[in-house]
């Protein structure tokens, strides 16, 4: 998954936001009482990818995003000139490299485990 610098934004289906998590987890408790176990580890996933979500979409968010990315750039352009017996230094590069796209990568799988909980939140209270 890549994160633009812009606006970032999941599925359309499967979007997870405070009201919809809410609106969940009361209907849950209503028609059956307090939450299973694992009912409770899909909210709360799912609103740690909707608390995801809203950190990228700050300015704080994008502003890392775009320097991370800026980094991880930087880092390609200089490995790609680096003299190949500069060991430590291609070392150094490979890290940031390495560092940043972790870091990225990290982000996306947050969201993408958020949206997945959210969605098998809604098939079971469709299910019930």
């Amino acid at each position: 998954m890549s994160l633009g610098a812009g606006s970032f934004t999941p599925d359309a289906e499967s979007h997870i936001d405070e009201t919809n998590i809410t609106e969940l987890l009361h209907a849950q408790e209503a028609i059956s009482g307090p939450l299973e176990d694992v009912e409770r580890a899909l909210m709360i996933e799912a609103a740690m990818g909707n608390d995801v979500i809203n950190f990228l979409n700050t300015e704080a968010g994008r502003i890392i995003r775009f320097q991370i990315k800026s980094d991880v750039r930087d880092a390609h352009e200089k490995l790609a000139r680096v003299l190949p017996w500069r060991r430590r230094k291609i070392q150094e590069l490979q890290n940031r490299i390495a560092v940043g796209e972790s870091f990225l990568g990290y982000l996306a799988d947050m969201v993408a485990r958020g949206e997945h909980a959210y969605v098998q939140l809604l098939s079971a209270d469709q299910g019930a």
